[in-house]
């Protein structure tokens, strides 16, 4: 891995990949895709496409992806937290 670009893909394909819990297959969609991120102070805002939209429950992501997608960003960025938002 060489540079944050691809440290931010790598989660995400693994996010996606058949290595991980059968729970989070069944709601992330392989089409998702992030389409850029941010880190301002220690707050990393990551922007997927509309597909992401896809896997919410009454509005919301499913706590279990929350959880993979937030705890991933800051193990492997150091940020105090993370933002999930959409294309709009």
């Amino acid at each position: 891995v060489n540079n944050d670009g691809d440290v931010a893909d790598m989660i995400i394909k693994r996010l996606k990949s058949n290595n991980i819990s059968s729970s989070l297959l069944s709601h992330i969609n392989y089409n998702v895709e992030m389409i850029s991120y941010e880190i301002n102070d220690e707050v990393m805002g990551i922007t997927f496409d509309n597909d992401l939209k896809n896997v919410l429950f009454d509005g919301e992501l499913s706590e279990s992806i929350e959880y993979a997608l937030v705890a991933s960003f800051k193990d492997s960025f150091g940020v105090k937290d993370v933002n999930i938002l959409f294309n709009s």
